[in-house]
């Protein structure tokens, strides 16, 4: 299977800056040769309080302890090419840490792959770990097809945005986007740069990963409604005290990695109907 993205061991470095937090914690920000490294600001009154994203021997990380955080790297400007399946693949570790007598929480580090371009947004939804434990090297895939020529930007994002309760090293080894057979992935799997498609109109997926269930690649796709508007209407604030948290324990109780993305997806979908 050839891959189409530059540099997919994110190798080399080029200090983008360094930044100083309220706290006086200091912190650096490195880009890997071809990528660029991207976060969110979630702390409007100390915007240096962010992640890290540093070179190692083997990838990079990207670093944050006790606090709110998303962040991930962007390779822009891949040429896609019509009708070809397209396998997202990434390689890493994720060191999370808790503290003493606290028990690890394994939803709280979630990844997911997000394509833009041609108008369209196309994401994997976000996952957890679903190997029982962290400190463990794992692999995530999300098959996409490109429904015309299209340029598009290739995110792999990571975020920890609703716990501040955890230190976090999340060792990133490899990205890549190969080419696969036209088979690849079952009948239906995304596509990117749908004619007529508008900016708005975001597909979120959860996929089963090879890991999970070998025998098959199938993806299992479904739109994300962008009209909440009955929905709203009905469910009320008490409903999603109740609602919420037991989608969030449902998914710690399953080891199958698409039953946690869905439930996980659910709940954070829930969320933005609180009035």
């Amino acid at each position: 299977m050839t891959n189409i993205l530059k540099n997919s061991t994110l190798s080399g470095f080029t200090l983008l800056r360094y930044f100083t937090e309220n706290s006086g914690n200091t912190g650096a920000i490195e880009n890997p040769d071809q990528w660029e490294y991207v976060f969110s600001e979630l702390y409007p009154d100390d915007p240096n309080r962010i992640p890290q994203s540093l070179h190692r021997g083997k990838g990079y990380v990207i670093a944050a302890g006790y606090r709110r955080w998303e962040a991930g790297y962007v390779q822009r400007g891949v040429q896609l090419h019509k009708g070809q399946r397209y396998l997202a693949k990434a390689t890493f570790m994720p060191d999370v840490n808790f503290p003493q007598g606290v028990q690890a929480d394994l939803t709280a580090i979630e990844w997911q792959f997000y394509f833009e371009g041609g108008g369209d947004k196309v994401a994997s939804g976000w996952r957890s770990t679903g190997k029982g434990a962290y400190k463990q090297e794992e692999e995530t895939l999300f098959v996409i097809e490109a429904a015309s020529d299209v340029a598009v930007d290739v995110y792999f994002k990571v975020k920890n945005a609703n716990f501040e309760g955890n230190v976090c090293d999340f060792n990133l080894y490899a990205i890549a986007l190969e080419e696969v057979a036209s088979d690849y992935g079952g009948p239906d799997v995304p596509q990117i740069g749908t004619a007529g498609a508008s900016a708005s109109a975001d597909r979120v997926v959860a996929t089963i990963p090879a890991e999970q269930n070998p025998s098959s690649n199938l993806v299992m796709g479904f739109a994300e409604t962008k009209s909440t508007e009955d929905l709203a209407d009905v469910i009320t604030n008490a409903d999603l005290d109740i609602i919420v948290p037991g989608l969030r324990a449902m998914s710690n109780v399953t080891p199958n990695t698409a039953v946690v993305a869905a439930f996980n997806r659910l709940a954070e979908v829930l969320e933005r109907l609180r009035k």
